[in-house]
């Protein structure tokens, strides 16, 4: 990989979208060089928002959010219980 130093603006626009990683793939650059151009630039590191990470709820299931617990239960073979903690964690 060449040394490079001079960033386009295009891939300064890049930074912070995705994980530096990628971000360094895409560009042919190396992560440490993408990771220390973002922060020089103050732009915080990419986060993948929480919930998407951990739920396994499929978009018919939470479009049922506003049925009673004991019928979307029924429908998604899930316990009431299961139904009500993820109403919790979509609030």
């Amino acid at each position: 990989m060449s040394h490079r130093t001079a960033w386009t603006a295009k891939e300064q626009n890049l930074l912070g979208t995705a994980p530096d990683s990628e971000i360094a793939r895409q560009l042919n650059r190396t992560p440490d060089s993408v990771a220390k151009r973002r922060r020089s630039l103050k732009i915080p590191a990419f986060r993948q928002p929480m919930r998407f990470w951990y739920s396994t709820w499929r978009a018919p299931e939470i479009a049922m959010y506003l049925q009673c617990s004991a019928e979307v239960a029924r429908i998604t073979g899930r316990s009431p219980k299961d139904v009500q903690a993820e109403r919790r964690a979509l609030q």
